[in-house]
């Protein structure tokens, strides 16, 4: 286990384990409840709400506990961002069945842009403006 002091108190992280110990366990518990709400894809503005409506606090301090759930994110990106992308696919897949169903093709095609981009299957097109003036050309003689 490694200590890091992060935000003014000592937080201790399992190498093995994406999810947060901390010293006092109530601020360990809501950090990984928030985890869980990142993890399902919902918003920042959203989950702050949530949690401070929840456990009776202000939105600036639920930030807080938000902040520090985004810092060991961040320090687990690699694992964590294969199953952010896993969540998002699955919702854009329902997204698109539901349009298919309803015969709603342009948002359907929308839906498959997203999934390609998400798996990325699909590159951004990048316009190059050149003039043909500015090309060398070098013929061999």
């Amino acid at each position: 286990m490694t200590t890091q002091n992060v935000n003014g108190y000592e937080e201790a992280y399992r190498k093995d384990d994406p999810y947060f110990e901390h010293p006092n366990d109530d601020t360990a518990n809501r950090i990984n409840q928030m985890l869980k709400y990142i993890r399902k894809g919902w918003s920042r503005l959203r989950i702050i709400d949530k949690f401070s409506k929840e456990w009776g606090m202000t939105a600036k301090h639920a930030y807080r506990y938000y902040h520090d759930a985004i810092l060991l994110i961040k320090k687990n990106w690699d694992k964590d961002a294969e199953d952010i992308k896993n969540i998002q696919l699955e919702r854009i897949e329902q997204i698109l069945a539901d349009c298919l169903q309803d015969t709603d093709r342009k948002t359907a095609l929308s839906a498959i842009d997203m999934i390609n981009r998400l798996a990325s299957l699909y590159v951004d097109k990048k316009e190059v403006k050149a003039e043909i003036s500015d090309w060398k050309f070098d013929y061999a003689n």
